[in-house]
């Protein structure tokens, strides 16, 4: 990912937008090219962990050694009128991602389906296990249907592009007009704007 050095973020921006925007982007590479897919993937014990349909051939073709996760944080256009000189901008866009590589692990056996499926209900609506109430007949038959892993952290990149390669003014012209937009991602990306320039004004 093209990184400058202004628009990265730390470890714990990064995992904090990994737990907010857990719907990903996971990303292998092998003989035959690239293969995509897009699921949601859970962060906890310090590992990514998810599943793929058994049907789905990705999972065959895993580079178990290197695999990359990408988490998309909230994004928002951002037009130039609002910027303190218009007529001497163009329009850009801001926004937020997580790349995560490392190892993969797969997981068959019944066990540690249970725990991923059960990572993921706690994750997005905590309460009682999933794997405790579902019928004993359904459980049984995920071993043949899905296929679980686990993705170790090795590296972590986080791009937070906020506008801060603006002018001193231009940043808070944006942040404001996005918080006034009617859309909820352009107000996510205001308050992020927000709480952005905020912890950089304290660090002086």
């Amino acid at each position: 990912m093209y990184l400058p050095p202004r628009f990265a973020g730390d470890d714990k921006v990064g995992l904090e937008l990994i737990q907010a925007h857990p719907f990903a982007t996971l990303i292998s590479s092998g003989p035959q090219g690239l293969t995509i897919d897009h699921l949601p993937l859970v962060l906890s014990e310090g590992k990514i962990w998810g599943h793929l349909a058994y049907a789905n051939p990705h999972w065959q073709s895993f580079n178990l050694s290197s695999m990359t996760a990408v988490f998309h944080g909230p994004h928002a256009f951002v037009d130039h009128q609002w910027y303190t000189h218009p007529g001497q901008q163009v329009p850009t866009w801001n926004y937020t991602a997580a790349h995560v590589e490392g190892p993969l692990t797969l997981y068959h056996d019944y066990a540690s389906l249970m725990n991923i499926l059960d990572k993921l209900q706690d994750r997005m609506n905590p309460g009682p296990s999933w794997a405790s109430a579902a019928p004993e007949d359904l459980k049984l038959s995920l071993e043949k249907s899905i296929v679980g892993f686990s993705l170790e952290i090795r590296s972590l990149q986080t791009k937070l592009k906020l506008s801060q390669n603006r002018s001193e003014q231009d940043p808070f012209r944006v942040m404001n007009a996005l918080k006034a937009s009617p859309r909820a991602m352009d107000q996510e990306v205001g308050q992020l704007m927000e709480n952005y320039f905020r912890r950089e004004e304290t660090k002086r």
